[in-house]
């Protein structure tokens, strides 16, 4: 409710404070006074239902609601309902004790930035949905049962064996009446006793078709008892009783109508037709079952985000890592895919020999640098030896064969990988029974091979249980030859948090997802592996090119002879020799993330009918005269042309900002005995360069890189074009939801990982973290990954922290009794000196008190264009001061 009281009030004020000349702000605005009717402020009203004439004329046309304010735009009237907030154009006032109720004050939903709870828009609608209230009763319309039919009845069949009492789709048939009707239960009976008899191939196909229903229904629910500890090990589904192969992990069960499938069997007399059904729905288990985890399709996905292609050789999971050619500048062409069927259309069973042979050969020809395997564990898991005493010896014994064979056609390819010097990365359950196998212990023994231990939930994979979510621990082991991805992997369980049990429910299956943190961790320790034995070069992010390549980039410093270099903020003048290596810096990232591309001057005419757009250097010195810290900005000049739909950017509230500082220093929430939370003040280089342009930009070349003829056509996002902010919002949004941040509502630039309980502020480039050191040392490894960046401080209490950062030109210190903040001194120097106080004299009141009745006409003589335009700068400097510095606020605001 209050948030709709600070623009009434700015209206109230604008409508009705009568300045000295005796006029309201609004008068002097538009020449005309403020007549309309209002009522009081959260005043309860009645107020006419637009659009509602002619419709439903039983119903009133008039319903109670909030009075919210006007609109100035239109001089609707804003009402605030339960629902949400309308306009409206006529209301009443209601009587008496009628005037305020606190009932509907309470309902009262909606806000200025969302005036409808759910709907992306600021702007009020006229009418929300339909009218809750009816006057007369709907008409109840009972919903026709409908049952799915079992299976086709042919018209001939009924003609040739006869109709079935009193059955309407029987009579339908037989008359050859177009439309039909459903039999009935008794009439399905009989003919599939007529189909066992007469037609049996016809009841083959029945079954058949009851065999691929069964592909839609939901997986069969394990009820999981109601305390079960957590112990390390694997959550496998259970292998059913009497089973007669081992399934892959991912693999759903086939489930089907009980009561059909008991029809097909239980009239079956034909031993031959019962064998054929049954082979077939073995053979369909065994096409419809995946010889893969599930797990890697999250890699797939994170990586299709970054724009990546191929590179990576997976057996035994679906693709994750193919596509990571791009991100660490490999040669495409080095992926193989095992997790799709084979051009026979069968799937790669590695039972067969053949399969086998072929698999072999396509990893021999491929020499992938990379292979990852996942086999099946099902046979080797702790859980699923409780099924194997339920089972019999025999089938124990295939179960084991089965998931043996696959083991050790993985381990084969594996000790390819070794001897041809290339990588491989092996993942099984860490409880599991695989790892005593002699092919796994073999490879275990070979130089260079190390095993590891994470937990899942140190990854972020989360889950819900009859306790509702949580994170899931899941012990793995991980076997490869690359030890920086066993380095990356190597992540215990933090053990400050609760875990989800992945027993029954379907819960182990969708464990069997690899959250998007586990999915990075391979690919970078795979770059970092690359990089170590020197198949990579360092300084890579992304697909950028190494800015060793850039060294011979060096500007002249004859060519800037009778070139001055000024401060863009203060005007002050700045040393060439800095300024030109600051240019120079700028330049060479310009190419190292290859910004804009050559191209002729002709095609910018030819796509969007104009000249280029201009381009200009801004130099600041971020230091001061004593230290300079100088930075250029190559900076494109978009002028607002024509309009764009979308290209506003989020920044949060400076009080989020604060509300960081305060949370850190909170007993509960940033400390308590034993510990302390930090935080962490990380700055993004040259932030837009990593956000791809989503226009078509055109941009004249700098002065250090023109060439006659050519202009550039942006291929990352430049400051200075008016969606680059918007572009950047988008790519480190993308980032953090990578990594397991959930976005903030009441700011989309506020965000909390909920496994980690890290809190995050994002301003532009600046990126503000809280959280504990261990946390913050995971969050800073993760965004180096992904760019590169200044680190500029931890705060925090202990003697080895930073006690004192500079942010957004903020000095924020951390004290023994909290965190003091200082605002930006040089805005305060820039108005003295615009102001010409220099030599004046501080008062200790804020301002001299101004009598209406004693003012001359000089003192309301009006401005000349240019005082008022450097009175509106140096107010304007005011106010942005003003939030840092409580002692001028009541100035600033009467000057404004």
């Amino acid at each position: 409710m209050l948030v709709w009281l600070v623009p009434h009030a700015a209206h109230s004020l604008n409508r009705y404070l009568i300045g000295p000349d005796g006029r309201t702000p609004r008068q002097r605005l538009k020449g005309r006074s403020f007549k309309t009717e209002v009522a009081n402020f959260a005043e309860c009203v009645w107020y006419l239902m637009p659009k509602s004439v002619g419709v439903n004329k039983l119903n009133s046309r008039w319903k109670a609601g909030v009075w919210l304010g006007i609109r100035e735009e239109s001089g609707e009237t804003l009402i605030g309902t339960k629902d949400g907030v309308i306009k409206v154009r006529t209301i009443r006032r209601r009587a008496g004790n009628m005037k305020y109720d606190l009932d509907m004050l309470q309902q009262m939903a909606g806000l200025p930035w969302q005036p409808v709870p759910g709907r992306d828009s600021i702007e009020p609608p006229i009418k929300i949905g339909v009218p809750e209230e009816e006057i007369t009763k709907p008409i109840e319309v009972k919903k026709k049962e409908f049952s799915k039919r079992g299976f086709k009845i042919e018209r001939e069949h009924v003609r040739e064996h006869g109709m079935a009492p009193g059955c309407r789709g029987c009579l339908n048939a037989d008359s050859g009446n177009p439309t039909a009707k459903s039999h009935t239960a008794t009439c399905r009976e009989r003919f599939l006793k007529i189909y066992e008899e007469h037609h049996p191939d016809k009841l083959l196909k029945i079954t058949e078709k009851f065999l691929r229903d069964r592909e839609g229904e939901e997986e069969r629910v394990i009820t999981a008892p109601e305390v079960v500890e957590e112990q390390d090990l694997p959550m496998e589904e259970e292998l059913g009783e009497n089973h007669a192969e081992a399934r892959s992990s991912g693999e759903n069960d086939v489930n089907g109508d009980v009561e059909m499938g008991n029809v097909i069997y239980s009239i079956s007399a034909d031993m031959n037709l019962k064998e054929k059904v049954e082979l077939w729905e073995n053979k369909y288990k065994v096409m419809k079952s995946r010889r893969w985890n599930d797990d890697v399709n999250k890699m797939n996905e994170a990586l299709a985000k970054e724009g990546l292609e191929n590179s990576i050789i997976e057996v035994y999971s679906p693709k994750r890592v193919n596509g990571i050619g791009e991100l660490m500048g490999l040669a495409p062409g080095m992926s193989l895919d095992l997790t799709e069927n084979d051009v026979d259309g069968l799937p790669w069973d590695f039972n067969n020999p053949a399969k086998r042979a072929k698999a072999e050969q396509l990893v021999r020809s491929k020499k992938a640098l990379l292979l990852i395997g996942s086999p099946m564990c099902s046979a080797f898991s702790q859980i699923q030896g409780i099924n194997f005493c339920r089972m019999s010896p025999t089938d124990v014994e295939k179960v084991l064969n089965y998931g043996r064979t696959h083991l050790e056609f993985c381990a084969k390819l594996y000790r390819l990988q070794h001897e041809n010097d290339l990588y491989f990365l092996h993942e099984h359950p860490y409880g599991a029974k695989s790892w005593q196998e002699k092919c796994i212990t073999e490879l275990l023994a070979l130089e260079g091979v190390v095993k590891v231990k994470s937990h899942m939930c140190a990854f972020g994979m989360v889950d819900s249980d009859h306790q509702g979510g949580g994170l899931v621990k899941k012990p793995t082991g991980w076997m490869t030859k690359a030890f920086k991805i066993g380095e990356g992997l190597e992540r215990p369980c933090s053990g400050d948090h609760r875990h989800v049990v992945l027993i029954g429910g379907g819960r182990s299956k969708r464990a069997q997802v690899y959250p998007g943190e586990l999915c990075k961790a391979i690919i970078f320790g795979f770059r970092n592996q690359m990089v170590y034995d020197g198949r990579l070069e360092n300084g890579l992010i992304g697909a950028l090119t190494p800015t060793n390549d850039l060294k011979d980039f060096v500007l002249k410093p004859e060519d800037y002879e009778n070139f001055t270099f000024y401060d863009d903020v203060s005007g002050k003048e700045l040393p060439k020799e800095l300024s030109l290596k600051a240019r120079q810096a700028e330049m060479k990232q310009v190419y190292a993330h290859k910004v804009y591309c050559k191209v002729p001057l002709q095609e910018c005419y030819d796509v969007t009918g104009e000249e280029p757009v201009g381009t200009k250097w801004l130099e600041v010195n971020k230091g001061d005269e004593d230290d300079y810290n100088i930075r250029a900005r190559l900076v494109a000049q978009e002028f607002a042309k024509k309009q764009l739909a979308t290209i506003f950017a989020a920044t949060p509230p400076w009080e989020a900002k604060k509300m960081l500082l305060s949370l850190a220093v909170t007993e509960g929430i940033g400390y308590r005995p034993g510990w302390q939370y930090k935080i962490d003040f990380i700055d993004i280089k040259r932030a837009y360069f990593y956000a791809p342009a989503k226009r078509n930009v055109y941009i004249k070349l700098p002065k250090e890189d023109a060439e006659e003829g050519m202009c550039g056509k942006l291929l990352k996002s430049m400051y200075g074009t008016r969606d680059a902010s918007l572009n950047w919002e988008e790519e480190h949004v993308r980032f953090m939801v990578s990594v397991g941040f959930v976005r903030g509502l009441s700011s989309p630039c506020l965000f909390y990982h909920p496994g980690k309980d890290i809190r995050a502020v994002v301003y532009g480039d600046d990126f503000t973290i809280l959280g504990a050191e261990h946390q913050l040392d995971w969050f800073k490894k993760q965004i180096e990954n992904s760019y590169a960046i200044d680190f500029k401080a931890r705060l925090g209490p202990q003697e080895g922290d930073t006690k004192a950062v500079r942010l957004l030109n903020r000095i924020i210190e951390w004290k023994h009794d909290g965190i003091y903040m200082e605002s930006d001194p040089r805005h305060a120097e820039i108005i003295v000196k615009q102001s010409e106080l220099e030599d004046a004299s501080p008062l200790s009141a804020p301002m001299e008190r101004i009598k209406p009745k004693e003012l001359t006409e000089d003192d309301v003589k009006e401005l000349s264009r240019e005082d008022a335009s450097s009175y509106r700068a140096i107010v304007g400097r005011g106010n942005y001061l003003s939030i840092d510095r409580s002692d001028i606020r009541y100035a600033v605001k009467e000057l404004a």
